[in-house]
């Protein structure tokens, strides 16, 4: 079946972690659900890195980049990991006509090479506006993953 990523917003740690079963849709917080493709650690932190101008190295620093917030012990193959505040806020900062040009040097990176630009605009459009409204909430960026 292949990895399944569902970014989403919570107040906080222990709130995302009520996602764990059943995932976040389902468990009442704003998502994009469930997707395969991109996921928290590599492909977000290389569109942190083209967000910020950081390098990958100094974002995979920061205690939240894809911190795994649930215990070895309540899953097996399901996890959820927090996202970095700076990733929320740069994305929150992005406007429609700056989706497109961040898209192209997003898959400029090794790791995207192939991929088609417009659709990394769609997803980068769909988490923007996730950010947008973390940011309004005072909320924090998680992703629910399934291996």
């Amino acid at each position: 079946m292949g990895n399944l990523y569902e970014y989403f917003s919570a107040a906080d740690d222990a709130s995302a972690m009520t996602a764990f079963e059943t995932g976040a849709e389902d468990a009442g917080f704003a998502s994009l659900g469930a997707l395969k493709g991109i996921g928290p650690d590599i492909g977000l932190g290389k569109l942190e890195a083209v967000l910020t101008g950081l390098s990958f190295d100094q974002i995979s620093q920061d205690p939240r980049f894809a911190d795994v917030i649930t215990s070895e012990t309540e899953g097996e193959g399901t996890w959820i990991v927090a996202l970095t505040d700076r990733l929320r806020d740069g994305l929150a900062g992005v406007t429609p006509d700056q989706l497109l040009p961040i898209a192209e040097r997003w898959a400029a990176t090794y790791e995207y090479v192939n991929s088609e630009p417009d659709l990394l605009a769609d997803f980068l459009g769909r988490l923007v506006d996730l950010a947008v409204q973390a940011q309004v909430r005072k909320h924090r960026l998680y992703c629910w993953l399934s291996l």
